[in-house]
């Protein structure tokens, strides 16, 4: 393999192709790690309140660095530390984020159904209150949308949706701001593809219903904030019938 000159990190939400994106990389010779140390990650975002956490991510960002030098960093909660603002790897590190997106229905099917499959996971809390952070950090209002304990298909795509809404939100800043398109999932070759979550057929089917069609990302900053304004608005619709 050819080690890449520097650390560099991949920002992705879970369900958008991470496993995928790591078999692609090392098919093309190039070292990846897939969700190392993620534990690691999981206890730093938890500490996102703390006043001294600024310090803390500077110095866990460079270690981090360090240790994965040469290497591309592919982890799926690596970005709820990181974000709002990826320039923090910039002004750290000095290295910019390459940001692997996935269109919205998929996306949400995809998670969804993870989440029903791995409901009693003793992790749940900690993922749960992982990506609640992540949205509180970046919308306050795409928070308040979000259900307390999403138990159901139905609140889970109330718990969802606003995830994706912020992340993608970002990485169209972030591509607009520094002219590096984010990555597609639907762009990795037919074999690398993002695997589907397995459910069972009816659960599959109502997931069908529950999700509308929606549009699809293209890889265009500009283009891409109308999907963004379409989940907007989807998810308006969403906590307005609510109750």
């Amino acid at each position: 393999m050819v080690r890449l000159a520097t650390y560099q990190p991949v920002l992705c939400l879970p369900k958008s192709g991470s496993t995928s994106l790591t078999q692609w990389l090392e098919d093309r010779g190039q070292p990846a790690r897939h969700e190392w140390n993620t534990l690691a990650v999981l206890h730093l975002a938890g500490l996102r309140h703390r006043p001294d956490f600024g310090e803390r991510r500077r110095l866990w960002l460079q270690a981090r660095a360090r240790e994965l030098a040469g290497d591309w960093d592919v982890n799926t909660a690596l970005y709820a530390v990181l974000l709002p603002g990826a320039d923090v790897l910039e002004t750290v590190v000095g290295f910019a984020p390459q940001w692997l997106c996935r269109s919205p229905r998929p996306w949400l099917q995809s998670g969804v159904a993870w989440s029903l499959r791995y409901a009693g996971d003793p992790y749940r809390s900690h993922w749960l209150k992982l990506h609640r952070g992540f949205v509180e950090a970046c919308s306050p209002l795409l928070a308040a949308a979000m259900p307390v304990d999403p138990a159901s298909p139905e609140l889970l795509l109330r718990f969802w949706l606003p995830v994706w809404i912020a992340f993608q939100q970002q990485a169209i800043e972030h591509a607009l701001a520094c002219g590096r398109p984010y990555l597609l999932t639907d762009q990795l070759p037919a074999q690398h593809h993002a695997n589907p979550s397995s459910l069972p057929a009816a659960w599959r089917q109502r997931l069908e219903r529950l999700v509308p069609p929606l549009p699809e990302l293209r890889g265009d900053p500009v283009g891409d904030r109308s999907c963004l304004e379409v989940c907007r608005g989807w998810l308006d619709q969403l906590a307005s019938s609510r109750g």
